[in-house]
């Protein structure tokens, strides 16, 4: 399997990835086209790697889980239920990310407790599969190589500013 930019006003070509044991999902492009990011993983494993790919200077960047420095042995993940997102300057992409083997805190009993004061509504929580379970939002910055989560299980929704460079 390969991932080929192919253009149409010259038929051109260029390979960005081959040879690949795995599948590529999640292609995304950037707002004016200028970027494109992609997650790429290998067959039978939980995580995948994040790539970002610029036209103007051919130049492909690559992050694995493995170099996340998150806490509890974070991964990147393909979820197609969570898009890719590159900011419109070109600086940030954003991607989702699991916690391994993360367990919501089980009830004691089968009775359904409902709190007014709590975060998400109980019933949304259990069609979801839960907060602590689904992906976490994170930013990259590939020309710097720095990652910073942006959700957590505790507060699991974000906003971004219109520039994407603040987050509510």
């Amino acid at each position: 399997t390969s991932v080929t930019l192919l253009n149409l006003k010259n038929a051109s070509h260029e390979i960005l990835l081959s040879d690949f044991a795995g599948s590529y999902s999640n292609l995304v492009w950037q707002n004016n086209g200028k970027s494109l990011a992609f997650n790429s993983r290998v067959d039978n494993q939980d995580y995948a790697s994040l790539h970002y790919y610029i036209l103007q200077t051919n130049k492909l960047y690559t992050i694995d889980s493995d170099r996340l420095q998150f806490p509890n042995e974070s991964f990147i993940s393909d979820d197609p239920n969570f898009k890719l997102r590159i900011s419109d300057d070109g600086e940030r992409v954003f991607f989702n990310y699991k916690i391994k083997n993360s367990s919501e805190p089980q009830p004691e009993s089968p009775v359904e407790i409902w709190n007014g004061n709590d975060q998400f509504v109980y019933s949304d929580e259990n069609i979801l599969g839960g907060f602590y379970k689904s992906p976490k939002v994170a930013s990259w910055n590939p020309f710097s190589g720095i990652v910073v989560p942006l959700t957590t299980p505790e507060l699991p929704k974000i906003m971004l500013s219109g520039n994407q460079k603040y987050a509510l």
